[in-house]
């Protein structure tokens, strides 16, 4: 619970308190009925496929809540428990690469994600 109370926590810094923060200059914000309610983030976040508070991290193997379209809002129906390589693949860097191939700079900035990771 405190894993998911840190990650509410984050996203509210991130989109409504943080006026510097890329996120919130982008205009990407939390649902409203989330940013006074944990209770109610921590239903939806829950309730997801791949949710397991032993698997939440930054290790290999875990997962992050990631957001699918990743211009879109921390909202029901745009999140979903991700590993690193599956962020890093749903993320504007690995949209460059796949338009551009020739460029390989994110197999020098991310090497582990190059690998076959889970």
């Amino acid at each position: 619970r405190n894993k998911l109370k840190a990650i509410w926590s984050c996203i509210r810094h991130r989109c409504l308190t943080n006026k510097n923060h890329p996120y919130y200059k982008m205009g990407i914000r939390m649902h409203e009925k989330w940013h006074n309610n944990f209770s109610l983030f921590e239903r939806y976040v829950s309730k997801l496929p791949h949710f397991n508070l032993d698997d939440i991290g930054h290790g290999r193997g875990k997962r992050s809540l990631d957001r699918i379209n990743n211009t879109g809002n921390y909202e029901p129906k745009n999140l979903r428990w991700a590993t690193k390589r599956e962020q890093f693949e749903n993320s504007s860097a690995a949209r460059f690469q796949k338009n551009f191939p020739a460029s390989k700079q994110y197999g020098k900035l991310y090497p582990e994600l190059v690998k076959n990771n889970p």
